[in-house]
């Protein structure tokens, strides 16, 4: 083990997070630019919103898978909660579009099952009874996120890192609670409020 290594590590795990995948497959498939189309997000909800299903697919499929492979094929030198982290930030805020970014739920699922994958699925659970009652993305997110430190510390005794991963997500959703809050957000279908 040496620093080079882990710093190697996790500099190739940030610089693939941060691939915006929702923009390199609109721009594939002839669709509009994400930052500039439905809400501005690059993330999948909004891939599916405004590019459909196969869009909204491949984006999620990437962005669960960015945050998934490094983590699970992490070295045994690295904790893999640092790798997630900086996966995570890595999607949040990128390199490649002017440190900006999506709000981090696929990728942190996506590297939560890499590690502590009963909780991501508890979480994953919360958040489609909540999409199946509400059809409101944001919503759902930020319910899977607050019961995932419960989840990390019934089933893992851990509790630090799922909320720091929560607190990341929660950060990240701000003008989605203000929405939420006024009654204006969007549902996963519509670009109306709900």
């Amino acid at each position: 083990m040496s620093i080079v290594q882990i710093f190697s590590y996790l500099l190739v795990t940030y610089l693939i997070a941060a691939i915006p995948f929702g923009l390199v497959f609109a721009k594939f498939l002839k669709k509009d630019d994400l930052r500039k189309a439905g809400s501005q997000n690059i993330g999948a909800t909004n891939a599916l919103r405004t590019g459909g299903k196969i869009l909204g697919g491949l984006t999620l499929l990437a962005d669960l898978s960015k945050g998934f492979f490094f983590v699970f094929f992490a070295p045994k030198y690295i904790m893999p909660e640092i790798v997630a982290i900086v996966a995570v930030i890595g999607h949040i805020f990128s390199l490649w579009i002017g440190f900006k970014g999506g709000k981090g739920v696929a990728t942190a699922l996506g590297a939560l099952l890499g590690v502590y994958p009963i909780a991501a699925l508890c979480s994953l659970i919360v958040w489609a009874i909540s999409i199946k009652l509400t059809k409101i993305s944001s919503l759902s997110a930020l319910l899977a996120f607050l019961t995932l430190p419960l989840f990390g510390y019934i089933f893992y005794s851990h509790f630090t890192f799922f909320l720091v991963m929560s607190v990341v997500i929660f950060l990240t959703h701000i003008p989605n609670i203000k929405r939420l809050i006024q009654g204006q957000e969007t549902t996963i279908s519509n670009t109306e409020p709900s």
